[in-house]
């Protein structure tokens, strides 16, 4: 979810990565926060595995020719990114994206990366082609788990874990809200486009 990669506030403490193995791990995951940073969309969606890549050409094609019932069935984070999608782009010009795109444009243009300081990196476990790293808040142990992915012999960083921690947690900010999901999702994505959004936004661009 395009909204939700924002959550991914992350920098890499000094020594980080320092035992053999984990270097490489480290070294991919800050090449993936340096990109945030520099605003670099396609370094960035370099560094992201072939799941997330996947996921983001998913959100595409959905926000192309999705109905309103098909997409008041996915999750919160799925139904934020597909209409933030919508109201970004016309139907020929989403025609012209990818998943890669669709991250590049969105780091380029600020959607994600402003909480790039915040979280550091603490314990790297690998296992085999895949590693966890442990988040760092403030220095200190947090709950977020960052997977990496090696993938034709380089490690590349895999949000799709990340969303299902960040769907509960939208979830329940809509629970919390007092208004329906779907109306909480419009309200989201009006704030984030800066400009009111019609219920017709469910329906497939033209």
């Amino acid at each position: 979810m395009l909204l939700l990669v924002a959550a991914l506030g992350l920098t890499v403490a000094p020594d980080a990565g320092a035992r053999d193995g984990e270097a490489p791990v480290t070294a991919a995951f800050k090449a993936y926060q340096a990109a945030l940073l520099a605003k670099d969309g396609p370094r960035a969606a370099a560094t992201l595995a072939r799941p997330t890549i996947a996921y983001y050409q998913r959100m595409r094609d959905v926000a192309l020719s999705g109905k309103a019932a098909e997409i008041k069935k996915l999750t919160v984070g799925d139904k934020l990114t597909i209409l933030r999608l919508r109201v970004e782009f016309s139907a020929a010009e989403l025609k012209r994206l990818d998943g890669a795109g669709v991250i590049a444009y969105s780091v380029k243009h600020g959607w994600v990366g402003d909480e790039v300081a915040r979280i550091g990196v603490g314990a790297v476990v690998i296992d085999g082609e895949h590693a966890t790293i442990a988040g760092l808040a403030d220095g200190k142990p947090s709950a977020d788990r960052l997977t990496m992915v090696r993938e034709s012999g380089a490690w590349r960083l895999d949000l799709v874990p990340l969303m299902v921690g960040a769907n509960a947690y939208f979830k329940k900010a809509a629970a919390d809200s007092g208004m329906s999901e779907d109306d909480f999702v419009l309200m989201i994505v009006e704030r984030m486009a800066d400009r009111p959004v019609p219920q017709t936004i469910w329906n497939p661009p033209k």
